[in-house]
């Protein structure tokens, strides 16, 4: 006989889920600090990509916050160490719910995180020989056909 021992526990996760919660928002506020306040300049649309990468995340945060503890109680139920209560299948159906938002939006975020990035690197490239700016161009391609192909599959 297995017993099957889970070394996740609900507190863990969440701890998790807020220490990487915070984490993230200490660099945007860093970011938001140093491009508006300490060295102010004109708002770019890397900026604005990237505060709404944010956003999506913080939204993505408070999801699993929310389904950790159903996600919890599911298992415990599913394992036979909690009895079925009345609530079951509508727990069950938010959190195919939340999980099916949750994975479109980790997607947005990496990929309007990666645009960000790609829209930095063109800045950084303005002034340098024109191989550099189709290579950039290239992967601007790329990326697109790659996001877009992504979160298509995902939301079949």
């Amino acid at each position: 006989m297995s017993s099957r021992q889970n070394y996740i526990t609900q507190d863990h996760l969440l701890e998790t889920i807020y220490a990487m919660l915070t984490l993230t928002s200490g660099f945007v506020i860093a970011r938001i600090l140093t491009t508006q306040f300490v060295r102010p300049q004109r708002w770019l649309s890397q900026d604005a990509v990237i505060y709404f990468a944010y956003a999506l995340y913080i939204v993505m945060a408070v999801l699993y916050i929310v389904v950790t503890p159903i996600l919890f109680r599911l298992t415990a139920v599913g394992e036979k160490r909690m009895r079925p209560y009345p609530t079951l299948k509508d727990d069950h159906k938010l959190m195919v719910k939340i999980f099916f938002v949750n994975t479109m939006l980790f997607w947005f975020v990496l990929w309007t995180v990666k645009l960000s990035f790609l829209m930095l690197y063109k800045r950084l490239m303005e002034g340098l020989h024109n191989v550099y700016i189709k290579l950039w161009w290239a992967v601007v391609v790329f990326w697109f056909l790659v996001s877009h192909g992504t979160t298509s599959m995902n939301t079949l």
